[in-house]
């Protein structure tokens, strides 16, 4: 039996579960416990209490030693960064893993002490990759695995809620012909995940501000609204289904009741698809229930971990390149004394031939005359070449004057280019810029690639800048660098 342990900022919840052998579903409950944790002990996926996390943990381990055999964690909030970004097709694990890295850049002090996963999404385009990008600080990963430990547990894995969302829609068909949301709600914070078509559109978080169920609720229905306006803003299908996990049935019957939007179905998401069983453990085990779907495959942060700490050895490695020098020296050295030593009986005769040959008048004037030639030679082709350099030169002028007009001027409407640079050293351009759309700064990338000026381009992604806008950035390496004067 495998088991799995989920913490939220209300409780720790741990369910046991095996595969669920013939049946459609991903997994078969067998098991669940759970402990209320004290407030603030966790705050958006961070520990702030430990003491009492280790106290809950213990607590549970000696009630149920068998759920904590080789147990994996699974974890949410806002500590955990989340961006859906676009990478270029058909890039190996370790670029992918790179690429996720430098996205999360401006997200903490040391990119190099980031601990990066990433989920696919989907997508009918094989140029690009639509992934799910996640990242988040060292230290939060290390003390989910000491905390653990102190409570004499030792984690397999580490889980992204996010991701456990996105397993069940892709594996749901009749979830895929819908627009609708689903909404996870963990004390004050909610996390909400808008589809469409069983694509993932829009990820936000939002604070539940409120006394009592009721106020937080309307809340809740606050949060619908700016929903329903990002979705016109987007011209994407009205939402006809908000889900809710985390809530009671009272809840959902309440929200129901002071629904503004009657066209609306608000309920909970049916998670008994992917777990038999699932309708035995309280509402509010629901999104701890969809973690357990989750393969070996998925995002594992303590796999990240452990590739981050691996790089991280390799750049504080010594480099003893003077051992292989000295050893390719030694190996240089010996060559030719040996093979001299086994030559050494015939070379005086052939040394006199030699000296008489040198020696010659007529090897004299040969010598003399080859000289001449060569200096000659090497004159004209010096000028040649300098020909063929002013004439590419001109050429490549002629072509990046239009590509960079093209950059500047020629875009698509609704795109604003907001920096354009270049870096000498590598030849390269740098083009960021906003739109209202995403579709319209890949389209202006494609018309680019008409360039033969250009050797490649990368397309950066994109994120959402609020307002109805996107930020984009490309990376274009030319092929003519500057050093052709």
């Amino acid at each position: 039996m495998k088991s799995l342990i989920y913490i939220s900022s209300e409780k720790i919840e741990v369910i046991g579960f095996a595969k669920a052998g013939g049946s459609q579903a991903d997994v078969a409950i067998r098991d669940y416990i759970a402990c209320p944790l004290p407030e603030e002990t966790v705050i958006n996926g961070k520990i702030i209490e430990p003491a009492y996390l280790i106290e809950c943990l213990a607590g549970l381990k000696r009630e149920r030693p068998e759920l904590f055999e080789k147990p994996a964690l699974a974890v949410d909030g806002s500590s955990i960064f989340i961006k859906k970004i676009v990478a270029p097709g058909r890039l190996s694990k370790k670029r992918y893993a790179g690429f996720v890295r430098d996205e999360f850049a401006d997200a903490a002090e040391s990119v190099e002490g980031l601990v990066c996963g990433y989920h696919r999404l989907k997508s009918d385009d094989a140029r690009t990759v639509t992934m799910i990008a996640c990242a988040t600080d060292k230290a939060q990963v290390e003390s989910y695995i000491e905390t653990c430990r102190e409570a004499g547990v030792k984690l397999t894995a580490v889980r992204v809620g996010v991701e456990a969302v996105l397993n069940h829609v892709n594996k749901t068909p009749e979830l895929w012909e819908s627009t609708f949301v689903i909404n996870v709600v963990d004390g004050i914070a909610m996390l909400s995940m808008l589809f469409q078509n069983g694509t993932n559109v829009l990820i936000s978080r939002s604070r539940l501000y409120g006394e009592g169920p009721e106020q937080t609720a309307r809340v809740m229905l606050e949060n619908l609204s700016g929903l329903i306006q990002f979705t016109r803003s987007e011209k994407l299908d009205d939402i006809t289904r908000a889900c809710y996990l985390g809530l009671s049935d009272a809840d959902i019957a309440f929200m129901n009741e002071i629904n503004p939007h009657p066209d609306m179905r608000i309920d909970t998401l049916d998670v008994s698809g992917r777990a038999a069983g699932a309708e035995t453990l309280p509402p509010s085990a629901r999104f701890a229930v969809l973690q357990t779907a989750l393969g070996d495959d998925s995002i594992d942060l303590i796999r990240g971990y452990k590739a981050m700490k691996q790089e991280e050895k390799k750049r504080l490695r010594p480099k003893r390149t003077w051992l292989y020098a000295l050893i390719v020296l030694v190996a240089l050295l010996a060559a030719p004394a040996v093979y001299l030593a086994a030559q050494l009986s015939g070379l005086n005769e052939e040394i006199q031939t030699l000296e008489s040959y040198v020696t010659d008048e007529a090897t004299v004037e040969k010598v003399a005359e080859l000289d001449r030639l060569t200096r000659e030679t090497t004159y004209y082709n010096g000028v040649v070449a300098q020909e063929e350099r002013k004439a590419a030169w001109e050429d490549s002028m002629v072509e990046i004057s239009a590509l960079a007009l093209e950059i500047v001027t020629g875009n698509a409407d609704g795109i604003a280019i907001g920096q354009f640079t270049f870096e000498e050293g590598r030849g390269a351009l740098r083009v960021s810029g906003r739109s209202a759309s995403f579709r319209q700064f890949a389209e202006y990338v494609e018309r680019l690639k008409q360039y033969d000026i250009i050797q490649e381009i990368t397309y950066m992604g994109y994120s959402s800048g609020g307002g109805g806008t996107y930020s984009f950035s490309a990376d274009i390496e030319l092929a003519v660098k500057e050093d052709t004067r």
